[in-house]
């Protein structure tokens, strides 16, 4: 069983990395790839990424949502390629949530 690693405000920089990059690496980026290739879904018209080009893809999507968090002390949000990140901060305890999905169709009426 893999141990959760806290975001936290409080941590340094690099504790805050090694948990943003565990819980990325929890994604199941086999199953994301086999279905963006069995879609044919491709990114820049250069073909289906690769696994670890989606990794890194959502690696940099979620660093840049915590630090987001973390300087704004608010949720942040951000999407590519059909992976979207979002965070969510909880100010009496200092912890950013981090979410990480691959999004194949969506809809809502938000304004």
């Amino acid at each position: 069983m893999t141990q959760l690693l806290s975001i936290n405000i409080k941590n340094s920089e690099l504790e805050n990395f090694k948990a943003i990059n565990s819980i990325v690496d929890m994604m199941e980026w086999g199953e994301v790839h086999k279905v963006m290739a069995f879609l044919d879904w491709q990114w820049h018209n250069e073909g289906v990424p690769e696994i670890y080009e989606l990794k890194e893809s959502a690696l940099r999507l979620a660093e840049a949502c915590v630090a987001g968090t973390i300087k704004h002390k608010s949720g942040w949000f951000s999407a590519t390629g059909g992976i979207e990140v979002d965070t969510k901060f909880y100010p009496e305890t200092g912890c950013v949530y981090l979410r990480v999905n691959f999004v194949l169709t969506g809809w809502d009426n938000s304004i």
